[in-house]
C-alpha cells in the first residue's frame, strides 16, 4: 500500500472490508433480521409507519441473498460440467456455512488481537539421516 502499487491498492482494502469488516457486521445484521422477523410473527407491526420501513429494512437485507443465488445460478448455468441441482444447497449454504465462518474469522481476529496465534509446536525426530547414506560418506 505504502509503494502505490495497484495490487496493494485493491487487494488490502479488499481483504480488510471482505475478509474482516463484513463478517464482523454480519452477525448483527442477522440479529436485527432475526428482530424484524419476530416483530412480524408476533404482531407487532401495527403502525403503517413502522411497518413500511422494517419491510424496507427487511428487503434490503434479501437483496444480498438473491443477488448471490442469481449469481450461482448464472455461473452453474454457464459451466456444462456443473448440475443446476447444486443450487439446492445454497440455503444450507446461507443457514450453515455463514455462521461457521463469521465464528471463524472472529475467533482469529481475537487471537491476533491478543498476541495468542495458533503455533505448530515442535516434533521430535526419529529415525535415520538418509541423506548421509546416499552421499556415499
Amino acid at each position: 500500500v505504502f509503494e502505490g502499487r495497484s495490487v496493494g491498492l485493491v487487494s488490502i482494502p479488499d481483504m480488510f472490508i471482505f475478509g474482516y469488516l463484513f463478517p464482523l457486521l454480519a452477525p448483527i445484521a442477522d440479529l436485527f433480521v432475526a428482530l424484524l422477523l419476530y416483530r412480524l410473527v408476533s404482531g407487532g407491526w401495527d403502525d403503517s409507519a413502522a411497518s413500511s420501513q422494517d419491510m424496507q429494512y427487511l428487503l434490503a437485507y434479501l437483496t444480498l441473498p438473491a443477488l448471490e443465488f442469481l449469481i450461482a445460478a448464472f455461473a452453474l448455468a454457464r459451466d456444462k460440467d456443473e448440475s443446476m441441482w447444486s443450487l439446492l444447497l445454497f440455503p444450507i449454504q446461507r443457514v450453515f456455512y455463514r455462521p461457521i465462518l463469521y465464528y471463524s474469522v472472529i475467533r482469529a481476529i481475537l487471537r491476533a488481537l491478543t498476541g495468542r496465534l495458533f503455533s505448530w509446536g515442535t516434533q521430535k525426530r526419529l529415525g535415520r539421516d538418509y541423506s548421509l547414506a546416499t552421499s556415499g560418506t
